[in-house]
């Protein structure tokens, strides 16, 4: 991604393993195997295919799954959530009815999942009941849920049946779930209706959100298997839900430029022209008239390749990152985004927003609070680029000249420059240095600038020096003779070893610290 790359949970290896076995079982024992307890309800000539939420991955035969991210932080440094970003509250009559039969969901379940629910139902419109069958069960080790949508053959195209029913106005599966769909029950789960999610808890009503988002028809086949690339599973060669919207990176249609079954199409599914793209209409418009990035690694993931947002592109934070691949503990996104609004529209939802377009999901965090207090885009920061991450020990925003941390000991700070550049390569908010305490601020005489930071240490920058950190007993020592209008001047090289210590050189002198016995010798020149 990002900013800040999460770090996959400990089951994550385990079930990717366990999802490659099951497409190596697809292959060796055909469809009936391949389909498993979740498979979708396959109508004459229908692929099989399945979404699942497990902390991060998707795709036919196998389970497209949102397997556990979390992001790394020290025993020391206080819990912190990434951003709320949520759907802005609606007061108009749904334009959808979902029906959803609970097996076994504890209530305070029921009520994050039904929270989602809403959401959806003020998105896309349809007169027919959406039926959903929910199950609250035991799962594999780092999978968090999996949704499974029933399909129907309409106008040449395999189409999530929530969609064929709201194109057609009747119920085409009476009596069959058009959404199966089971979340794990041995998962911490946080329910929150509000606020943020504590670290080490994953947000029940996102997970539901996104997975509702793949059974509502973000979801497609197309596939690679030991570098052949398909569509439309092992029964029918027709395209499944998105793949007509599919494009490779000179735009050109996967479906119509690629042959079914070939290395060609294998290639290119794993990314060999580039990353590919949805190409249609409404998602464009949402996206700067630009087609959204799909999520294309190389090698193709089986289990999160095509059917998921680009994670680098839209990261956590930011309005579009609900269906991207990765979902972080702590991470709350209850909201699809403009790209997903809009490529509803393009598979043929008729949607809320047909009709007025729905208001941006909104963002209210400390870092937005001060960076518009700074003046916004016409402050020395310029513009975002891309949102808010979560970071060990707060949450961090980037812009075109400076980025800005926040936690809640220190609050939110700007650092940008030179002294970023030096902040950055001495860690960032990992290193030495951990968060900013101040912006950066000009020093008493006039000629630097300077950042204090929460771990005791600052770094200086004049023309003439650079930027230079000085941190420990050493910094204490220059703070007592007088700061930088002391007698040694400005820093000109950060802290480094000697024999038997550490030392800082300064414009007039150095501060030597002794490690055996903590002793501070100033040296002038």
């Amino acid at each position: 991604m990002l900013p800040a790359r999460r770090a996959a949970h400990p089951a994550v290896a385990a079930l990717v393993a366990l999802l490659t076995a099951g497409v190596a079982a697809a292959a060796s024992t055909g469809p009936a195997a391949a389909q498993g307890p979740l498979a979708p309800t396959v109508k004459t000539g229908q692929p099989g295919r399945s979404t699942a939420v497990s902390a991060r991955q998707h795709g036919p035969h196998r389970k497209v799954a949102v397997l556990a991210g979390h992001l790394q932080q020290s025993s020391s440094t206080p819990q912190l959530s990434a951003p709320l970003l949520v759907a802005p509250r609606v007061t108009s009559p749904p334009t959808a009815t979902f029906q959803v039969t609970y097996t076994n969901f504890p209530p305070a379940a029921q009520v994050a999942f039904q929270a989602a629910v809403d959401a959806w139902s003020h998105i896309v419109v349809s007169t027919v009941p959406i039926t959903v069958k929910a199950v609250w069960t035991s799962e594999a080790p780092g999978v968090l849920g999996q949704a499974s949508p029933d399909f129907s053959f309409r106008n040449g195209v395999y189409l999530p049946t929530p969609l064929a029913e709201a194109e057609s106005g009747t119920d085409s599966n009476a009596g069959t779930p058009d959404i199966d769909a089971e979340f794990s029950s041995n998962a911490n789960w946080s329910y929150a209706a509000t606020g943020t999610v504590p670290w080490g808890q994953y947000d029940l009503q996102s997970v539901v959100t996104h997975e509702l988002g793949h059974g509502l028809g973000f979801i497609g086949s197309l596939d690679d298997n030991a570098g052949v690339g398909s569509w439309g599973g092992t029964t029918t060669t027709s395209p499944v839900g998105i793949d007509n919207f599919v494009v490779d990176g000179a735009g050109r249609q996967i479906d119509r430029t690629y042959s079914n079954g070939t290395t060609a199409l294998g290639s290119v599914l794993s990314g060999s022209s580039g990353a590919l793209r949805f190409s249609g209409a409404h998602a464009k418009a949402a996206n700067s008239n630009v087609a959204p990035l799909l999520y294309t690694p190389t090698p193709f993931s089986p289990a999160s390749s095509i059917d998921h947002l680009d994670e680098a592109t839209y990261p956590v934070g930011t309005a579009n990152a609900l269906m991207t691949p990765i979902l972080n503990d702590g991470e709350v996104v209850r909201d699809p985004g403009p790209i997903v609004r809009g490529m509803m529209q393009d598979i043929g939802w008729p949607t809320a927003a047909t009709t007025q377009a729905p208001p941006a999901p909104v963002v209210v965090t400390p870092i937005a609070t001060r960076y518009a207090a700074m003046g916004g885009s016409s402050s020395v920061l310029d513009a975002p680029v891309g949102g808010e991450y979560a970071l060990p020990g707060g949450t961090a925003q980037n812009y075109v000249n400076g980025r800005m941390y926040y936690s809640a000991a220190t609050g939110a700070h700007e650092v940008h420059g030179l002294i970023l550049s030096r902040y950055l390569a001495l860690g960032g908010p990992a290193g030495a240095l951990r968060l900013p305490i101040t912006d950066e601020t000009r020093t008493p005489d006039g000629v630097g600038r300077y950042n204090h930071f929460s771990a005791g240490g600052s770094i200086y920058w004049t023309p003439t020096t650079s930027a230079h950190a000085v941190y420990g007993a050493i910094r204490v020592r220059w703070s007592q003779l007088g700061w930088e209008r002391g007698a040694l001047g400005y820093p000109t090289t950060d802290e480094y070893s000697v024999t038997g210590g550490r030392r800082s050189d300064f414009q007039h002198g150095s501060i030597t610290w002794t490690a055996a016995s903590g002793a501070i010798t100033v040296t002038y020149r």
